[in-house]
């Protein structure tokens, strides 16, 4: 029922058929459990599934689907946690949550529909960007703008590999128009985190440390059901955040610009800070990889290579 675009009508639709006498439901469904939206309504349904952006949720037999954003903080908790136990137990495809959704690798023959580059170049599956920030009326100033449409931002692993040639600038950034993560280094090359276009700046005594023009893999994880963000440098875990317990990234879109601004670049568009450097290959998952997952994670066309 994914023709549904209006979620108080979804929701409308939900509490009416609560109150109805419906047809039986099949068999090895869960039991219905409280649902709450962002407007405090409240309806009893059958948790199905998660995939992409997405919940599926059942009621007396019926299934509806509507964004998983339009719910409370504490209904994506619970459909997270409900999706990962549906996973291990095999209940329901949930492939939206165990597959990942996006992978860019950076090969000149065939462009990745979802990149979006000026003034980067591609060679021998890199990409090279050349640290002049788009908007700073350089006629060399680059755009590199990856697009994850189906990014859950609530549960997520993003994973790159990169070498900078510059230290002092952004590495990492989800969002073009409101930066809702950033991930910047200093001129020593101490790796920093700042959420929600820098409303909440995240410390870290011993936060690793990029080396200008060594290969480095990074990767950062959100996991609202314990409201942490954890970044791994090199497959070890070097930050590890607690989020206050109604935390949420604030995406802001502009006009063309891909839904909530679920993007990846590599520019801070507030401070104009712009990695110089390559990108080897970025992937994205709508779940949280397992500290062995991101150890095992094989990066870049060096590693493909081997």
């Amino acid at each position: 029922m994914n023709f549904y675009k209006d979620f108080g009508l979804v929701f409308r639709v939900l509490l009416i058929a609560a109150g109805c006498i419906c047809g039986q439901v099949e068999a090895g469904a869960q039991s219905p459990v409280k649902w709450v939206d962002l407007q405090g309504r409240e309806i009893m349904a059958e948790f199905v599934s998660i995939n992409g952006g997405d919940i599926t949720l059942r009621m007396n037999g019926k299934l509806v689907t509507f964004p998983l954003g339009t719910l409370s903080v504490e209904s994506k908790q619970q459909a997270i946690a409900l999706n990962l136990v549906a996973s291990s137990v095999g209940a329901e495809p949930v492939s939206g949550m165990n597959d990942r959704i996006a992978r860019f690798t950076f090969d000149e023959a065939t462009p990745h529909r979802d990149a979006v580059l000026k003034n980067a170049k591609q060679s021998g599956g890199l990409l090279e960007l050349n640290g002049i920030y788009e908007f700073s009326n350089e006629p060399d100033a680059y755009r590199a703008v990856l697009a994850c449409p189906q990014l859950i931002r609530d549960q997520f692993t993003v994973a790159v590999r990169v070498t900078v040639d510059r230290l002092g600038d952004c590495v990492l950034a989800g969002g073009t128009s409101h930066r809702w993560l950033a991930l910047q280094t200093d001129e020593k090359g101490a790796l920093s985190l700042s959420l929600n276009n820098g409303a909440v700046r995240l410390e870290s005594k011993k936060g690793g440390q990029l080396k200008r023009g060594k290969v480095a893999d990074l990767a950062i994880t959100h996991n609202v059901v314990d409201h942490s963000l954890t970044l791994y440098l090199n497959g070890e875990e070097v930050q590890k955040h607690v989020l206050a317990s109604d935390f949420q990234f604030k995406p802001i879109s502009k006009p063309g610009e891909p839904a909530g601004d679920s993007v990846f670049t590599f520019t801070n568009y507030s401070s104009g800070s712009a990695m110089k450097g390559e990108v080897d290959e970025l992937i994205v998952y709508n779940r949280v990889l397992t500290p062995r997952e991101i150890r095992d994670l094989k990066l870049g066309v060096r590693a493909l290579n081997e």
